[in-house]
């Protein structure tokens, strides 16, 4: 299991010996495991230390899977979630889908999703599993520095909503489903922008 806590990107001495919150061993991971796990993260609040509602997100540059430069702040005005991640994280995985139907349903209308991988392998491995897993959303490759700037998170995935303004809302550790997400979503957009029902 230490391997696992090797891959994330943390600059804390103590990692390696933390319990990924939410985190199952890839593909290995069982059904029963991830029910666990959905269990634990919805059991507690689990927001992230060293941040209060209301800060004003960390403005980072990242390399996206093509090379290119991409900051937060290319984002204001809309509604970002921000989510960190890695390829082998079982309930990771699990949320892809939900971040797909939501980029989906509310691109348009001004909701960017952007993932942040902390593969240890950056792009070689998170590109494969972007493309096989037809992933159109941002996807950006994770550092030491913005993992630190967003609290080390003890666990992942870890998910921070943000406002139009550039300022943390909430934020999640471990697996949420899509309904936790596009509530937030919906509470953030303008009313006549949400007021027709979604289907599906």
């Amino acid at each position: 299991m230490m391997h696992r806590a090797k891959d994330i990107i943390i600059t804390v001495a103590a990692a390696a010996a933390v319990s990924i919150l939410g985190c199952g061993s890839g593909e290995n991971k069982t059904a029963a495991g991830e029910s666990n796990a959905t269990t634990v993260a919805a059991s507690s609040e689990a927001q992230v230390s060293g941040w209060s509602q209301g800060d004003q997100a960390f403005d980072f540059t990242l390399k996206d899977l093509a090379g290119n430069d991409v900051r937060l702040s290319d984002y204001k005005g809309k509604v970002v979630i921000l989510d960190f991640w890695a390829t082998w994280c079982g309930p990771c995985k699990m949320e892809v889908p939900h971040f797909k139907e939501l980029h989906k349903q509310y691109q348009l209308k001004g909701v960017e999703i952007v993932g942040i991988a902390l593969d240890q392998q950056g792009a070689k491995i998170v590109a494969p599993f972007i493309a096989s897993n037809q992933i159109e959303y941002t996807t950006l490759i994770g550092t030491s520095e913005v993992v630190q700037r967003y609290g080390s998170p003890r666990g992942i995935p870890t998910t921070f909503v943000i406002d139009q303004n550039g300022k943390i809302v909430t934020s999640f550790m471990g697996y949420r489903s899509k309904d936790v997400f596009e509530a937030e979503i919906v509470k953030l957009l303008p009313q006549e922008t949400v007021a027709p029902a979604e289907a599906g």
